[in-house]
């Protein structure tokens, strides 16, 4: 997972930021693990994060069954002061559709060799490039958050890192 920028988005309601956001990003990777938490990005109206994150995940029918059900939520926040975040919104993955085309017609997970190292040079995308951060308090989209989401052995996930630098 890379997390790498923070965009705000103009349209004809938005005001101009009376002051620059010292951004934050939490996250869960996986139902039943800790929050995670990127650097606190200060005082820029457009942050990098170049924050990265791995973690292990076991696929099997059982792991794609609890997937299916499962949306992967970043949460972006404002750092006002050591005491006091708040919240800009919520970037949301569902892994549905991923977890869908792995199914065959009669139900049945496809084999996961694809994932092989020997048959896939780099990890499968979920998601790449400019996600909607959606802010439950204003109802709209308020930014876009550029954040990659791959899941694939690490040896996949560190060849793509490597193509990206």
């Amino acid at each position: 997972m890379a997390g790498d920028t923070f965009q705000r988005i103009d349209d004809t309601d938005a005001k101009p930021l009376s002051h620059t956001r010292s951004l934050v990003i939490q996250y869960r990777a996986l139902p039943g693990l800790e929050k995670q938490r990127t650097n606190v990005v200060p005082g820029d109206l457009e942050p990098r994060f170049n924050y990265r994150s791995q973690f292990p995940l076991l696929m099997n029918p059982d792991s794609m069954d609890k997937l299916e059900h499962y949306t992967f939520i970043f949460e972006v926040w404002d750092q006002v002061s050591p005491a006091r975040e708040d919240l800009i919104g919520l970037v949301r993955v569902p892994f549905q559709s991923f977890c869908i085309s792995m199914k065959t017609t009669n139900n049945h997970v496809f084999s996961l060799n694809f994932m092989a190292d020997q048959h896939c040079l780099y990890p499968m995308i979920i998601a790449d490039g400019p996600l909607p951060i959606w802010s439950p308090k204003q109802g709209k989209v308020v930014g876009r958050l550029n954040a990659t989401l791959a899941l694939g052995s690490a040896i996949q996930v560190n060849r793509l890192i490597s193509k990206e630098q």
